[in-house]
């Protein structure tokens, strides 16, 4: 086998062939884990909005902060869902809760809710915003099949004028997940802070 592909790598066409061949066995590899990936978020989804608790320890980390947020454990409803405005929350414990932001169908990216979670030290509260895994991993292999398609359109296509497509196409790859992921960051942590305004006006209302 290794000296297959020895004696192929000494010829600039054997090269090229091994490199298509892998690049084809990329995408391949990739739209099955595309396939696991969706049926994943829709899995996520599911469980994210139910706040079960196992669903929030994964996922891209895009907030983490401290805030003074006073609690008054003996008015909490544990295990209560509460909707808000830009979400729902629930407590889980008289030291943590759940949040997770809401769906909005005609915003792009759809689907790209945040989730995160409180947890109290006395008054001084430590918060944490996802972004969910299955999105981020839909994200991933797009921008990793794109740019081997691109690769395998520059390489094929080396001394042809057509190479510049191929260019061009894996620049908007690059730029269209680019752009995705700046917004699907910059939304997620504003509704986490939404979210986390309404949390502490509920418990600061509790604490009257």
């Amino acid at each position: 086998m290794f000296n297959y592909f020895g004696s192929r790598l000494d010829k600039p066409e054997g090269f090229l062939e091994i490199f298509l061949l892998l690049g084809t066995v990329l995408i391949v590899v990739s739209s099955f884990i595309v396939l696991i990936s969706l049926i994943y978020l829709i899995y996520e989804s599911i469980t994210v909005h139910l706040l079960m608790p196992s669903s929030f320890k994964y996922g891209k980390l895009v907030l983490k902060t401290s805030q003074s947020i006073p609690l008054n454990r003996a008015s909490i409803q544990i295990g209560q869902v509460h909707h808000i405005q830009n979400g729902k929350f629930k407590f889980i414990s008289a030291r943590e809760c759940f949040f997770c932001s809401k769906y909005k169908v005609c915003e792009i990216p759809v689907g790209f809710a945040i989730k995160g979670g409180i947890r109290w030290q006395d008054d001084i509260a430590e918060v944490e915003g996802r972004i969910p895994l299955g999105p981020s991993l839909l994200i991933g292999v797009g921008l990793v099949a794109g740019t081997v398609v691109g690769l395998m359109g520059i390489v094929s296509k080396w001394s042809d004028p057509s190479i510049l497509v191929f260019i061009l196409f894996m620049l908007f790859v690059w730029a269209f997940f680019g752009v995705i992921s700046f917004s699907t960051i910059r939304t997620g942590v504003s509704s986490a802070h939404a979210i986390i305004n309404e949390i502490k006006e509920y418990v600061a209302y509790r604490v009257e």
